[in-house]
């Protein structure tokens, strides 16, 4: 049972707004959202005094929070009251809800993780750990190839997405489906890695024939969106997404501090 009804909650937002003289509130799905919310608004509207909440006191419990929790909220969002939330497939499916109200903000990418792994981002990463300038591994070539290997599939899971029930192969699935189930070989940009994910996908395909009217409708509305053959990892779920990037960097920090000592190692050796 909630300690509070959902106005009640709301007036208690009014409350700390006016109390604190701040511009607006912000709601978000949680606590790793926070830091990556306040940062869009302290970069983007910096005049503007906020206070950011990750935890209901309404629904369906006190310190409740998630994507659901937070679309209960929609109706009241406003100018005072903002809703910022991971896309997830919203984006793309015209989810009325969201995609018309100009108070419920989205990623467009999949989610927040998606934003954490651009691949300019993960060079940056590899290059302060193994203490270079820089790494033997391009992940932005590496995850336009893992886009391009992925992207039938993808339409597949976008289709099945949109049915809403009876769905066999949708966001959720096609996430776990990208598990690298351990491989650690990123030499040649991880060309054995794509490779066994070429053959995972070319298999998984001969359970989901997309007719070719159909397939072409779903590649013009993607098209219209800026989507394409080469930056689908943006849009596959991003807990996955992340997940195959920790395995990547771990594999690429590894062998560049193993060339690292190497290096020193032969030049001990000389003298």
């Amino acid at each position: 049972m909630s300690a509070y009804t959902i106005e009640e909650e709301i007036e208690f937002y009014q409350g700390i707004r006016i109390n604190e003289k701040l511009d607006t509130i912000i709601k978000v799905e949680g606590q790793d959202d926070e830091p990556f919310w306040k940062s869009i608004f302290y970069e983007c509207f910096p005049e503007l005094k906020i206070e950011i909440y990750k935890e209901s006191v309404y629904f369906p419990s006190v310190g409740a929070s998630g994507k659901g929790t937070l679309l209960h909220f929609a109706s009241y969002s406003s100018k005072e009251l903002i809703l910022c939330l991971d896309s997830d497939y919203d984006f793309l499916l015209d989810n009325e809800v969201i995609n018309s109200n100009p108070f419920v903000l989205q990623t467009y990418a999949d989610s927040i993780e998606n934003y954490w792994c651009n691949p300019k981002h993960l060079q940056q990463i590899c290059c302060k750990a193994g203490a270079v300038d820089v790494v033997d591994f391009d992940f932005e070539s590496f995850f336009e190839k893992f886009s391009e290997i992925v992207y039938e599939l993808f339409l597949v899971s976008v289709h099945e997405e949109s049915k809403k029930q009876d769905n066999t192969f949708d966001r959720k699935a096609l996430g776990v489906f990208m598990s690298l189930e351990g491989t650690k070989d990123v030499s040649d940009n991880g060309e054995e890695i794509l490779n066994v994910l070429a053959q995972k996908v070319e298999g998984e395909l001969t359970n989901h024939q997309l007719s070719e009217e159909l397939k072409s409708r779903i590649l013009s509305k993607l098209e219209i969106l800026g989507i394409n053959r080469d930056n689908i990892s943006w849009l596959i779920r991003g807990k996955n997404i992340y997940s195959i990037t920790q395995l990547l960097v771990k594999s690429v920090v590894n062998n560049t501090v193993a060339k690292q000592k190497q290096k020193i190692a032969n030049q001990y050796a000389g003298n």
